[in-house]
């Protein structure tokens, strides 16, 4: 996936999906969430796996949100358009003949693999004859001008990039945009009033899923940074959260109170984006572990004794919540009152 159409492999971001099973052939589309779970998710795997390919291609997603994705205030639109100022599917990523001959020189074919080949132009790759500098050429040559964007800064999506930023920031470029976006987070969490867009007080309330990935990008900030305002600030939203989706045993899809034939789950599973009742349980255990919020600790541990049946038929859609469960009993493993570890077991 890495080496093939599925990223960009002159930006370093990941576009949406392929249409093919060999991950040639891309949908054009780039979207915030996949940069930043794929960012953490490489640096992750990197670190853990002793393998500097991985951390690389991590740093490249990294710089491709702040190149792509940051707007001028500091926050993070949600989107790259797939279609082209000219309305042409993939034309911002696709080349002529003679674009790339402009570029790299007459032996141009030397320096680039074609991936995808249309009638509107190539997508390229680079090969092992191509240098650091023929990308960079490339890259400001299609950069000029840069693909239509929908330019929303969602709250819960900048928490995502927090959380991304929060893992490369021993780079300085990433530390700063981590503390300048921390800021903003903070602020709202402060003030009590999260609405869905950071800078749209008209746009409707925040949902569950803004308020817990917001949360989770401070703490993983204030992990990396020990930036103690950040841990008030994740603890204030997941109790607002906790307060307002929260009813018994029962995650709710609304704040409102519960009508018949609503939607309320014991565990909202996993997508595209991890579930958030399952983040917002492992989130508030983080806490709790470091003596920070340990009431909020108490509610974690009182919601993850539910053990629906769900769990049991499609496990695979409850990732997180098992991960949150497993790293809970790993990092205290003395903690007598884990009930459900042989369960997990059977599980796995």
């Amino acid at each position: 996936m890495l080496d093939n159409g599925l990223r960009d492999q002159l930006g370093g971001g990941f576009f949406r999906y392929t249409t093919d099973r060999q991950w040639r052939t891309p949908h054009y589309e780039q979207m915030l969430h996949t940069q930043a779970q794929a960012a953490q998710l490489l640096l992750r795997a990197g670190e853990q796996l002793g393998a500097q390919p991985y951390r690389d291609a991590g740093m490249a997603t990294l710089e491709n949100m702040l190149r792509a994705f940051r707007r001028d205030d500091g926050l993070f639109r949600s989107a790259l358009s797939a279609v082209g100022h000219d309305g042409r599917d993939g034309s911002h990523y696709l080349w002529r003949v003679q674009e790339l001959e402009a570029v790299l020189g007459p032996q141009w074919q030397a320096k680039v693999e074609i991936l995808v080949e249309t009638p509107a132009g190539l997508l390229p790759a680079l090969s092992m004859e191509a240098s650091e500098t023929d990308r960079r050429a490339l890259l400001q040559q299609r950069e000029r001008k840069p693909p239509p964007a929908d330019d929303k800064a969602l709250l819960g999506l900048n928490g995502l990039a927090l959380s991304a930023l929060a893992a490369g920031s021993d780079d300085t470029r990433f530390r700063k945009a981590a503390e300048q976006l921390a800021g903003v987070l903070n602020s709202i969490a402060e003030d009590g009033t999260a609405t869905r867009l950071i800078d749209r007080v008209d746009s409707g309330p925040a949902t569950l899923e803004d308020l817990v990935y917001a949360a989770r990008g401070l703490v993983d900030w204030w992990r990396a940074s020990g930036d103690a305002r950040s841990a008030s600030g994740a603890a204030a939203l997941l109790r607002k959260a906790h307060a307002r989706f929260y009813r018994g045993t029962h995650w709710l899809d609304g704040d409102l109170a519960p009508l018949p034939g609503s939607s309320r789950s014991l565990l909202i599973q996993d997508s595209q984006l991890p579930s958030p009742a399952a983040l917002w349980i492992d989130t508030a255990w983080q806490l709790a572990e470091s003596e920070y919020e340990v009431q909020l600790g108490r509610l974690a541990d009182t919601a993850s004794l539910v053990w629906p049946q769900a769990l049991h038929d499609n496990t695979f859609y409850h990732a997180t919540w098992l991960a949150a469960m497993i790293e809970r009993r790993s990092r205290s493993p003395s903690l007598s009152s884990f009930q459900n570890t042989a369960r997990i077991a059977r599980l796995i």
